[in-house]
């Protein structure tokens, strides 16, 4: 993180000098009643990069395993393009890119028969959520299919839904199928090695075949 934020500090400072069409150029060029403080333009771009690239990147991992796990499904996906929506919708919710996240309670409230003071934090436990037998008949198996795979909570709700959700959606949609038919043999070879982070649920090493 320290070595990320000392890169934007000098990457904000080109920008200034020789901005580009990019949204980061933008930003650090506000006029002056709406400039944003280093603070702000260093939590935003962090924020683009993790939601906008990481999610999405463990998004595609977790389906190419996924997938070649179930080989039969991916297959009949290839077989069926028009299953492509439910299968991300279904890679979202098996196996989450964002596991976990948080709120502060603002107000007291009773939750599941505890009492949640004002001020308070709530840890969520999205992946868990996603599995949750009353939502989810047969919650561990794996199925494009499943009809209400979209109920799942991978972009959280309400106030808090994710912005760039149908981005992510159609992200997955045309990545995932392109792969599958460009080159319909991979296969995932070798071992591949989870990320060592509890929020974030993606692969540091997915090593593949692809004839």
């Amino acid at each position: 993180m320290r070595g990320m934020h000392a890169f934007l500090r000098e990457h904000f400072t080109r920008l200034r000098q020789e901005p580009g069409e990019d949204l980061v150029s933008r930003l650090v060029s506000l006029p002056d009643d709406e400039a944003l403080t280093d603070r702000e333009l260093h939590a935003i771009v962090l924020l683009l990069l993790g939601a906008g690239f990481e999610t999405t990147m463990n998004l595609l991992g977790n389906g190419v395993v996924l997938l070649d796990a179930h080989r039969e499904q991916w297959d009949a996906l290839r077989a069926a393009p028009s299953g492509w929506d439910g299968a991300v919708e279904e890679i979202l919710r098996h196996d989450s890119p964002v596991q976990i996240t948080g709120r502060t309670a603002t107000t007291g409230s009773t939750l599941a028969g505890h009492d949640v003071t004002p001020g308070s934090r709530v840890t969520v436990l999205l992946g868990a959520a996603n599995r949750d037998p009353d939502v989810f008949d047969d919650p561990v198996r794996f199925d494009v299919g499943r009809a209400n795979a979209r109920d799942h909570l991978a972009f959280s709700a309400g106030i808090h839904y994710c912005l760039g959700a149908g981005l992510a959606r159609l992200e997955g949609v045309l990545g995932l199928r392109a792969l599958s038919e460009r080159f319909p043999a991979l296969r995932v070879s070798g071992r591949p090695v989870r990320r060592d982070l509890k929020t974030l649920r993606g692969f540091e090493h997915l090593p593949v075949t692809l004839r």
